[in-house]
């Protein structure tokens, strides 16, 4: 996802950590940052073929055919665990997450500021 006007921190966390990773994430306003309506829509379970904006031929989802005609759509996306909650963790938070058990659930179980943290 490429979101305009908006940089990455380049800056060692306090921890030591290299710059530029997930742990250190922080968005910083720029002179061409403009505000926007962020929506990550994630479907469980679903194939993209199997969705009208993916495959014209099929009416199976006319409301998100229609939301991205007006919109940015990803073409290719890729999961890094085969499970819908840590695959989430893993688009929202820009980790991958730990296959098990699920930190994630728990408050502060994620260690790196997520993407809804980050736009606030």
């Amino acid at each position: 996802m490429i979101l305009a006007g908006v940089e990455e921190a380049t800056a060692a966390g306090e921890d030591g950590t290299d710059a530029g990773t997930a742990t250190n994430a922080s968005l910083a306003k720029t002179p061409r940052t403009v505000e926007r309506n962020v929506v990550l829509i994630h479907l469980e379970s679903t194939r993209a073929q199997s969705v009208t904006p993916y495959h014209e031929e099929l009416e199976t989802a006319p409301f998100l055919d229609e939301l991205a005609e007006s919109s940015l759509l990803a073409e290719w996306a890729y999961v890094v665990v085969p499970r819908s909650s840590k695959a989430s963790v893993a688009a929202n938070c820009g980790i991958e997450p730990a296959f098990y058990p699920g930190p994630e659930f728990e408050p502060g179980g994620v260690p790196a500021p997520c993407l809804a943290g980050l736009l606030k």
